[in-house]
């Protein structure tokens, strides 16, 4: 993987920050091309984000679904000492696997030859059966559903997005500790044998599946040999869809193995 990256700044940066957690030149000289982490953490207070990375650069020498478990629980420990809390999406490559580990609602795809789309993440948020389950199995509650207009004022609370006690809209995350008797840090991990028929791997935060399917969103990228042409284009299409979040696009070149990364991100308001 390359760690060349090209950002695009149409806004002022809002109060939630976007960052790759990308392969430095350096270690790309090495041997250990393959076991190098990429990924995005979006980070609400701003102060996480060095962490993350630092956590997710050091398991390179033992990347597996334990080891992207384990790294996660660390900087969740370490966001004790702030308000801050951050979602995190992470994918590792090595001996031919695919390891993709998720905390929150940013999204792994894996992007065909002919534009099929492969999940290899599923949003961890307060409307997910599963989750909600557990949620208030833990004493939390869930606004934003049908039946909880019974339960709060004003109806606003309702409408708007699911939020784990009114205030967090996803179910799991790294820090966020006013909520952490509730909530998990602990991610779904996905692990998929690279195909030759395997192109890309989009790796993006929710400013883009707010307002593109999974489908869609492979579609446009197997248009493209490039893969930071196919990054710009998943962000030029989230906003003219309008979407109303940050957008964070990471693209990983997994066809024949030339494993090459591209990211392209917008800041909006």
């Amino acid at each position: 993987m390359t760690g060349d990256t090209l950002h695009h700044k149409r806004k002022q940066p809002s109060s939630e920050r976007d960052a790759a957690v990308s392969p430095a030149s350096k270690q790309l000289e090495t041997d250990e091309l393959y076991d190098v982490p990429v990924g995005i953490a979006t980070d609400r207070g701003g102060k996480l984000n060095q962490e993350v990375h630092a956590d997710f650069c050091n398991i390179a020498r033992h990347a597996s679904s334990s080891a992207v478990a384990s790294a996660a629980r660390r900087s969740h420990g370490r966001s004790f000492a702030t308000d801050d809390g951050s979602t995190l999406l992470v994918a590792i490559v090595r001996d031919g696997l695919l390891h993709v580990g998720n905390v929150g609602d940013s999204r792994a795809v894996v992007v065909t030859r002919n534009g099929d789309a492969i999940a290899m993440s599923f949003d961890q948020k307060p409307n997910r059966k599963d989750e909600r389950e557990r949620l208030e199995a833990n004493g939390a509650f869930v606004t934003g559903k049908p039946d909880f207009m019974y339960k709060v004022w004003p109806l606003k609370k309702m409408l708007d997005v699911p939020r784990v006690n009114g205030q967090l809209a996803v179910s799991r995350s790294i820090g966020d500790v006013s909520l952490k008797s509730y909530i998990s840090c602990e991610p779904e991990v996905q692990t998929r044998k690279i195909s030759k028929n395997d192109r890309f791997l989009i790796l993006a935060t929710d400013g883009l599946w707010d307002v593109v399917t999974n489908k869609t969103a492979a579609q446009l990228a197997a248009r493209f040999k490039d893969p930071q042409a196919a990054a710009d284009a998943l962000v030029e299409l989230a906003l003219e869809k309008r979407t109303t979040d940050n957008v964070t696009v990471m693209v990983v070149k997994l066809e024949a193995y030339d494993f090459t990364t591209s990211r392209t991100d917008v800041t909006t308001d």
